[in-house]
C-alpha cells in the first residue's frame, strides 16, 4: 500500500485537539502538510478469529513551514521550516521516529537546525526500552536566548554565538542516562549523568 496525499491544517482543529488544555498551543495560520503511508500490516490472527489488532503503520510527513504561539517556556511565535518527519508505530504505539527541521523566530531569522532519531521496544517482562540520537546545530545562540525570554547575554556571554549539541539518550522503563557534547567557540565538553 502507497497512500500519499497533503492536508491543510487549520487553527481550529488544533484547538480542538487540545480542548482540555489550560494553556493550549496555537497554530497561527493554516499549515499544508504532507503525508505518506508506506505500509498497513493487520496481523493476520485477528483476521481469522474475527478480532482485531491494531495494525503496524510506516509512513511520513512533511511541512514546508508552520507558525506556532504560546509553546510551554518560548516567548513570542515559532517558525518551523522545512519539517521531514518518518515513524513507525506498533500496536498504537510509536516504535521509532526520525525528524529533521529549521527553527526561525517569527521574522525568519534561522535559529537552529536540528536533526533527531530515535526508537522505543517495548519488553513486557521489564519496560519499554528508548534510544533517541538528537542533533543540533545552533546557528545562533542569541536567537535562542530571546526564544526563551532571558536577559540578552545569558548564554551569550557564557557560550559565545553559535555552537552545536550531540545527545545520546537511553532509558528503560523511567531509568535514563544521557551523554551529551557541546560545541561552542567559548566551550567544549561533555556531560553525562542518571535520571529516574
Amino acid at each position: 500500500l502507497d497512500l500519499s496525499g497533503r492536508y491543510v491544517m487549520r487553527p481550529v482543529l488544533v484547538s480542538m485537539l487540545q480542548d482540555e488544555s489550560d494553556d493550549p498551543v496555537q497554530l497561527v495560520s493554516p499549515a499544508s502538510l504532507g503525508f505518506r503511508l508506506d505500509r498497513i500490516e493487520i496481523p493476520v490472527s485477528s483476521l481469522g478469529d474475527g478480532s482485531f489488532s491494531p495494525p503496524d503503520i510506516t509512513g511520513a510527513i512533511d511541512c514546508s513551514e508552520i507558525m506556532l504561539d504560546r509553546l510551554p517556556s518560548v516567548t513570542g511565535q515559532l517558525r518551523v521550516k522545512d519539517v521531514d518527519l518518518e515513524f513507525s508505530m506498533h500496536e498504537q504505539e510509536l516504535s521509532s521516529l526520525q525528524i529533521t527541521s529549521t527553527v526561525m523566530d517569527a521574522d525568519g531569522s534561522k535559529i537552529l537546525k536540528l536533526d533527531a532519531s530515535g526508537s522505543i521496544t517495548p519488553d513486557e517482562e521489564t519496560a519499554s526500552r528508548t534510544d533517541a540520537i538528537i542533533t543540533a546545530d545552533l546557528v545562533s545562540i542569541e536567537g535562542i536566548e530571546e526564544l526563551l525570554g532571558t536577559r540578552p547575554g545569558t548564554f551569550v556571554d557564557l557560550l559565545g554565538g553559535r555552537g552545536s549539541i550531540n545527545g545520546n539518550i537511553k532509558a528503560i522503563g523511567t531509568d535514563a542516562r544521557f551523554d551529551i557534547d557541546l560545541r561552542t567557540p567559548q566551550f567544549d565538553g561533555s556531560l553525562s549523568g542518571t535520571a529516574s
